[in-house]
């Protein structure tokens, strides 16, 4: 009789705790990125799907708008930073949509709830903190008030903060952070809906009026926006 053959797998099993699969199961159905030194699946924002802003869409914007191709890509190059829409950090994390948290915008949809912890809610705006950080703080302002968290970031290429998100075509900050998250496009489109929605950055962005546009986008006390917007545009000419 022949002998019989050991049994085919000789690998590690691995055994899972049942209370632990749900959780993993959970972390892989949202993007991952760093947050205070451990990989963190994201609760509130899509995988993103690699459609990137072409020529095309530049133009049919443009036309929308009613202005140069290079005035579009001006506030872009000012606004994204070197990091561009998305931030990736590590080898082994997930494209999430570039950030700035904002902690005087938390102050105010919280009415200054949370201002014992001043890193994410103050009165002053600044105190921003390294690109490495700002999902740290978006996780720590989310646990404690989910909608005036997600309001209180800028998001992606243009860097439109969230609560903006009605003049930007969506029925919610979460519709607008999902879809944003997604992919570079629909930045362009929500883009195109905020300026159509507003006068004077509709006027200045045709006229190329860099302080009255930045006054508008950045607020009133912007510092420098406007010749960088400038400098950026007859860079591209």
């Amino acid at each position: 009789m022949d002998k019989v053959p050991p049994f085919a797998s000789q690998r590690s099993v691995w055994h899972f705790h049942p209370l632990e699969f749900p959780e993993i199961l959970r972390s892989a159905e949202f993007p991952k990125t760093p947050v205070n030194g451990e990989l963190t699946p994201i609760e509130f924002i899509h995988f993103y799907n690699g459609d990137k802003i072409d020529d095309t869409d530049y133009e049919e914007a443009a036309k929308e708008l009613g202005c140069e191709v290079a005035a579009i890509k001006a506030v872009a190059k000012t606004e994204n930073g070197p990091y561009g829409s998305y931030f990736k950090f590590e080898d082994n994390d997930d494209y999430v949509p570039a950030i700035l948290f904002e902690r005087h915008h938390f102050h105010k949809y919280t009415n200054g709830k949370y201002d014992q912890f001043e890193d994410i809610s103050n009165p002053v705006a600044g105190g921003y903190g390294a690109t490495s950080i700002q999902y740290a703080k978006l996780i720590k302002a989310y646990a404690l008030d989910k909608k005036a968290a997600l309001k209180s970031a800028s998001w992606g290429k243009f860097q439109i903060l969230a609560s903006n998100y009605a003049t930007s075509g969506y029925a919610s900050p979460e519709d607008f952070v999902f879809a944003l998250s997604k992919s570079e496009k629909n930045q362009l489109k929500a883009f195109v809906s905020f300026i159509k929605a507003d006068r004077v950055l509709l006027r200045s962005i045709r006229t190329k009026d860099w302080l009255s546009f930045a006054q508008r986008y950045n607020g009133p006390r912007q510092k420098g926006y406007d010749l960088k917007m400038e400098r950026n545009y007859n860079a591209s000419l």
